[in-house]
């Protein structure tokens, strides 16, 4: 139980956790809508991905601010608003690679989405980070809390 608790207690172990849930209700989502109507939507699977992102960013949003980085207080709406800018940056990533990915490699949607995850999950931690959940150094008592247990963000000048 120590170990777990340790463990849990770097921000990067929950990151990964609460990231690898949504990674696989977002992808169930999309997997459900591609399979259900395909190519009746469109060839590269961007409708459905567009739905499944519709889905699941409130749903992360309260994941990442509740396990991931812990922010108590603030502005909820303002984090949101950041949230979503991240995510409409990894979407946007997302939207880019995927047909690049299924015309370069030949797969189908459904197994090129997750190639695709691997690199928006890495750039939307740094922004989650840096951007979505960040607090200026005098608001250390609504700041998101480090792996180290720190504030984030707080060397840096806002």
């Amino acid at each position: 139980i120590a170990a777990t608790k340790r463990l849990l207690a770097d921000q990067r172990v929950r990151y990964l956790i609460v990231g690898g849930f949504n990674t696989v209700f977002s992808l169930g989502i999309f997997t459900a809508v591609e399979l259900l109507f395909g190519h009746a939507l469109d060839q590269f699977g961007l409708i459905p991905l567009v739905i499944s992102y519709s889905i699941a960013i409130p749903v992360a949003f309260l994941l990442h601010r509740k396990i991931v980085f812990q922010v108590k207080g603030g502005n909820a709406w303002l984090d949101f608003g950041r949230f979503v800018l991240t995510n409409g940056v990894g979407f946007g990533l997302n939207f880019v690679l995927l047909p690049i990915t299924q015309i370069v490699t030949g797969l189908p949607p459904v197994i090129a989405q997750p190639l695709t995850q691997v690199f928006v999950v890495i750039v939307t931690y740094f922004m989650h980070k840096h951007f979505s959940f960040r607090r200026k150094t005098s608001d250390t008592s609504d700041a998101a809390v480090d792996s180290d247990k720190s504030p984030v963000n707080q060397a840096e000048p806002h």
